[in-house]
């Protein structure tokens, strides 16, 4: 489960099944999500979302690129992520830690905090 404070429109997240959902609507009880290709859309309980936890391949579908052990984006080099010793990945603001970071939704919701920005998945060839 995800607490609907934690959301915003156009974060990532996934159902009990595991199918990657976009939120297109917050509303008091539950959240209108439809799926990445916008094939459909449903109303879905807060209680039935479900983090997509942050790993390299999401890092890359969200247009992050490696160099060593640093992920950044283009023309937002200053805004990196690092992964951590402990497990979850590190948000940096030119090397100074600014948050742990475990899920997708967590880093497009930084990410737009800092930039004004929405970290959205690039489309694959």
């Amino acid at each position: 489960m995800i607490a609907p404070q934690e959301l915003r429109l156009g974060n990532l997240t996934k159902d009990s099944r595991g199918k990657i959902l976009t939120v297109l609507e917050l509303l008091e009880s539950y959240a209108r999500v439809y799926t990445i290709r916008k094939e459909w859309w449903s109303s879905t309980s807060y209680d039935d979302l479900e983090p997509i936890e942050l790993n390299e391949d999401w890092l890359f579908k969200l247009g992050y690129e490696c160099n060593k052990n640093e992920y950044s984006i283009s023309g937002h080099d200053r805004f990196n992520v690092f992964q951590s010793v402990k497990g979850p990945y590190i948000f940096c603001d030119d090397k100074i830690a600014i948050k742990y970071v475990k899920y997708v939704h967590e880093l497009q919701n930084i990410f737009f905090a800092l930039t004004g920005e929405e970290l959205t998945i690039k489309e694959t060839k």
